[in-house]
């Protein structure tokens, strides 16, 4: 069963994502750490997702951006749609785009099945 989660940017600013990664039960032992980078075909795999809701801006996403999600800018009032499963933790690193956010951290994290 995959829980799906809508975030939004209410914010007047952009943001720039800094890092999506998830967690699982089998990547304890993973040589790269449990934290790993989300990247294109993970809903195959595991029912993992994570997408832009503005067809064009995910088009352009898919088509300029790195797999990892680094450096996505989101802007105001686009929403992200995350598709976690049960036993998945799915964490998105932000701050906010330009000068404003240079000292800035900020995260979301998305347990799913709770």
């Amino acid at each position: 069963m995959n829980d799906t989660w809508q975030l939004t940017n209410d914010s007047p600013l952009s943001i720039k994502i800094t890092s999506a990664k998830y967690y699982a039960t089998e990547t304890l032992n993973d040589p790269n750490g449990p934290w790993l980078d989300l990247r294109p075909g993970l809903y195959e795999e595991r029912g993992l997702d994570l997408h832009l809701d503005d067809e064009m801006s995910e088009m352009q996403r898919v088509d300029t951006a790195s797999p990892t999600w680094r450096g996505v800018l989101i802007r105001p009032g686009d929403t992200l749609t995350a598709c976690v499963p049960n036993l998945v933790d799915l964490r998105i690193n932000y701050r906010r785009a330009g000068l404003w956010g240079l000292a800035e951290r900020r995260s979301v994290w998305v347990r799913g099945g709770v």
